[in-house]
């Protein structure tokens, strides 16, 4: 199949932007929230790495799912269910609300990355992979880089709950996004081994004990600047 960015806009690149700039929108101010039901420093880190945690436990059932429903379904589900369970946090209903909010976005968000993922090797040839998954790349950034400039002026001007409104309004627009592309022209991507991740994990696994296990240090080490940065900001303010 032929790469042309403009076929991949709606489905993968704009959702893909919304929904980091909500997580990066989410990070710095789950920990505020955390304090001020009156927890401590490791309940706000909690809170805050809930989130990555079910993000990351997430993927098997999330591989499941988009299996048996398809690319575009997984991905519109996704943005549904991370906006309604956003909304716990926008609420204002205590921290294990905020931990369920935090937790269920990070499930979403897992599922709506696999599906992604899988659309975008099915979208993209052999030759033009490698560029689509930069730009890609670039989403993630763009996003995680103006989530917290928008949320930041928002709970400036509103206060702290309509920064979750702005998060919960990103993961509708996505969803908008994803849904305004015709069904037709997101054919599901034929699963391998019937979808059983066990005989893929298996075949796989020389890969994944070397470079998977390397990318995955290297992932827990940049996320802790995540979690870490809102804490210390908190923590001397």
């Amino acid at each position: 199949m032929t790469f042309k960015k403009r076929h991949l806009a709606l489905p993968i690149y704009v959702p893909s932007f919304l929904l980091s700039a909500a997580e990066g929108a989410l990070l710095p101010i789950l920990p505020v929230s955390a304090t001020n039901y009156g927890q401590g420093l490791a309940e706000a880190s909690i809170v805050a790495g809930v989130m990555l945690v079910t993000a990351m436990l997430f993927e098997i059932p999330a591989s499941w799912i988009t299996t048996r429903i398809g690319e575009r379904r997984a991905m519109l589900l996704a943005t549904v269910s991370a906006a309604l369970l956003l909304a716990f946090a926008y609420l204002d209903l205590g921290y294990w609300a905020l931990l369920v909010a935090a937790g269920g976005f990070g499930a979403s968000h897992a599922m709506f990355g696999l599906a992604r993922h899988s659309l975008l090797a099915h979208m993209t040839s052999g030759p033009g992979r490698p560029t689509a998954m930069a730009l890609l790349g670039g989403m993630f950034r763009g996003g995680w880089a103006i989530g917290p400039i928008i949320s930041g002026a928002i709970i400036l001007a509103l206060g702290l709950q309509a920064g979750y409104f702005v998060a919960i309004l990103m993961c509708v627009l996505a969803g908008i996004s994803v849904l305004s592309v015709k069904a037709e022209k997101l054919a599901s991507t034929p699963s391998g081994q019937q979808g059983n991740i066990w005989v893929v994990a298996r075949r796989e696994a020389p890969k994944l004990l070397t470079l998977g296990l390397a990318s995955g240090i290297i992932s827990g080490a940049r996320t802790i600047r995540l979690i870490g940065l809102p804490l210390l900001a908190w923590l001397w303010g």
